[in-house]
């Protein structure tokens, strides 16, 4: 079994409220493909929360418009960044679940194996997501790499087998599906 700190990483929060950007932590949080990546540089990634002055999601209220939060105030730090200590912390993406917490992922630029790290540049590190069109799926795809991921079964090169995607009329069926052999599913359980 993995110990607790190699599934959990202590990562700075930002809260970006219409009135401020509060930087608190480091705090606890769940590993995810990203973070395991690039686990020696875990000090360039932030957690950002859109919320309200006391943490709670901003609503919509019939008799208020929200529009100067959402569009000039929250879009401008997505658009932006966040300055903290001389570091440029810009949108890297985020998760289903992640959406739903008004959450998502920031990063700084930072040197891993001789090469500077930008946000596009991880995001290809993912994988090729350029034969997807559909904005809302690649967002998708990408956001399963920041899903949380509390244990992983490592798996040798050897192990893994590409098949080709079952398609039909210029669909695909079988986007986002994958096998595995019995003795993985040992592992697993």
């Amino acid at each position: 079994a993995k110990s607790e700190s190699e599934n959990v990483a202590n990562i700075y929060r930002a809260m970006v409220t219409p009135a401020g950007v509060y930087i608190h932590g480091p705090e606890p949080e769940t590993k995810n493909r990203v973070l395991r990546k690039y686990n020696d540089h875990l000090e360039y990634f932030l957690r950002v929360q859109f919320c309200d002055e006391n943490g709670e999601q901003v609503r919509f209220d019939p008799r208020t418009s929200n529009d100067d939060i959402f569009y000039t105030r929250f879009r401008g730090v997505l658009e932006d960044g966040i300055d903290i200590a001389g570091r440029k912390y810009g949108f890297l993406g985020f998760s289903h679940s992640s959406l739903r917490s008004q959450t998502c992922w920031f990063m700084a630029p930072f040197v891993h194996q001789g090469k500077l790290q930008l946000y596009q540049l991880v995001i290809a590190n993912l994988g090729d997501f350029s034969h997807i069109h559909c904005p809302a799926k690649c967002a998708a795809r990408i956001g399963q790499a920041f899903s949380d991921t509390p244990n992983t079964v490592p798996l040798g090169s050897i192990a893994v087998k590409m098949l080709p995607d079952v398609e039909r009329n210029e669909r695909v069926f079988s986007d986002g599906v994958g096998t595995f052999s019995e003795s993985v599913l040992e592992q697993i359980w």
